[in-house]
């Protein structure tokens, strides 16, 4: 669990999956390593100001 503030980077490492929620969705930039993928740059997850909640990234999510 943790926030990150604008302007940083923060890495989160979970066993199984990682829950997110952002305010801002087009300032959150996403890159995945699971199981799966390796350094996989989702890019934003969003418009600006867009709110996103409870978006699920597992060991086995993969994005193509």
């Amino acid at each position: 669990r943790g926030t990150v503030l604008p302007g940083n980077d923060q890495v989160f490492r979970a066993a199984n999956s990682i829950k997110i929620t952002t305010g801002n969705a087009g300032n959150t930039d996403i890159v995945l390593t699971n199981s799966v993928l390796v350094g996989k740059d989702l890019g934003v997850l969003g418009h600006d100001g867009e709110t996103k909640s409870d978006l699920i990234f597992t060991r086995d999510t993969n994005v193509q």
